[in-house]
């Protein structure tokens, strides 16, 4: 999810996750565009997970977060935050 505001960045951090194996079932925007750091929230309850999800895209593992949700049908949410560069979606390689 876009929690930043920047168009295009959930697309270029889909395309990234599924070429790294990760499926990924929506993109969205956040309920804000005020996210200050790129986050991983664990929907499954299971954090070790998310935690996999945050080392493929580069997130500190201080920002994975559990919250479970049984009304998503989803192991995690990604929220892209204004640190989004930093995020190896976004290095050049």
């Amino acid at each position: 999810m876009n929690g930043c505001g920047v168009a295009g960045i959930a697309k270029i951090t889909t395309d990234f996750c599924r070429k790294n194996n990760l499926d990924v079932v929506d993109m969205d925007n956040y309920v804000n565009f005020a996210v200050k750091h790129s986050q991983v929230i664990s929907r499954n309850g299971k954090k070790e997970e998310a935690l996999h999800i945050a080392r493929i895209l580069g997130i500190n593992k201080k920002y994975v977060k559990v919250k479970p949700d049984k009304n998503k049908q989803l192991a995690a949410s990604v929220v892209l935050g204004k640190d989004y560069k930093q995020l190896k979606s976004f290095k050049k390689k």
